[in-house]
């Protein structure tokens, strides 16, 4: 997504939290396995909603089958 002014960035919080934010059109999506993000220098990061400090390179992998769900059993 490129950079956004206040007013679009505010168009963009509600678009995420009415669940709309996936039709709009300045948002890419992109099929991967593996990504590295570059940037110019370390900073705070999020991992699963965690602050954590990251370096300059980060590299996102997604592994198949390895995301475990627990749901409860049905009472029928």
């Amino acid at each position: 997504m490129k950079p956004v002014n206040v007013l679009e960035a505010i168009q963009k919080v509600y678009k995420l939290f009415s669940k709309k934010l996936d039709r709009d059109k300045a948002i890419q999506h992109d099929l991967f396995k593996t990504i590295i993000v570059e940037r110019n220098a370390e900073g705070p990061a999020h991992i699963d909603g965690e602050p954590i400090v990251l370096g300059t390179s980060i590299v996102v992998l997604c592994v198949p089958r390895s995301l475990q769900i627990l749901v409860p059993k049905s009472k029928d």
